[in-house]
């Protein structure tokens, strides 16, 4: 940003910078499931809204972790609610594709979605959604998808952030596609919104 200051009749032009505003979100607590894998899910934001996932029964789906989203390295985001149950294992099988399925017990509006312990030879299409990749380590934006590189190590901090830009809701939810080009692949995921006022 550019300010103009005036100093005994010279007009001086002034730099001043900013550092990008952290945005401040409330994440899904999990369910912990029964047992593992299973093909669903469900969660609650703080808002009393119930998130229920259908996924693939590969792995560890289903499974419930702790983890502090906010420390990944891609994105000026802090998750104000990290305590338990902050995420949860989505899977495809081998050489497939495994829809993902969100729904939400009532309206939320562009939701962001949290993906790491990303594995390489997949990817995740999102379709005909308008979405925003706000960051990423190891994983690249390519048309209606997002690949994951070779640089990807199956690791925590290896993931991307995506902010879906649509409204959903009891009537409307929300699908993705988790692909595999080669062996079965499971990844932590969680969904977060920005907190009512």
């Amino acid at each position: 940003m550019i300010r103009a200051i005036r100093l005994a009749g010279i007009l001086v032009l002034v730099a001043v910078s900013f550092a990008p505003a952290q945005t401040s979100l409330i994440s899904v607590q999990w369910t912990p499931p029964g047992s593992v894998p299973t093909t669903s899910g469900s969660g609650t934001l703080l808002s009393g809204n119930t998130v229920g996932l259908t996924t693939a029964a590969i792995g560890n789906a289903g499974a419930d972790f702790n983890w502090d989203w906010s420390a990944l390295p891609f994105a000026s985001v802090l998750i104000l609610n990290n305590t338990t149950n902050s995420g949860i294992a989505i899977a495809v099988s081998d050489n497939s594709t495994a829809t993902q399925t969100l729904t939400f017990s009532s309206a939320i509006s562009s939701p962001y979605l949290w993906f790491n312990y990303i594995d390489q030879n997949t990817s995740f299409s999102f379709g005909s959604y308008d979405w925003t990749l706000l960051g990423s380590n190891g994983a690249a934006r390519s048309g209606n998808s997002v690949n994951v590189t070779a640089s990807a190590s199956n690791l925590a901090d290896s993931g991307f952030l995506v902010r879906i830009n649509q409204n959903f809701g009891p009537s409307t939810s929300l699908t993705f596609n988790y692909i595999s080009t080669s062996l079965a692949s499971t990844s932590g995921f969680t969904v977060a919104t920005v907190p009512e006022p």
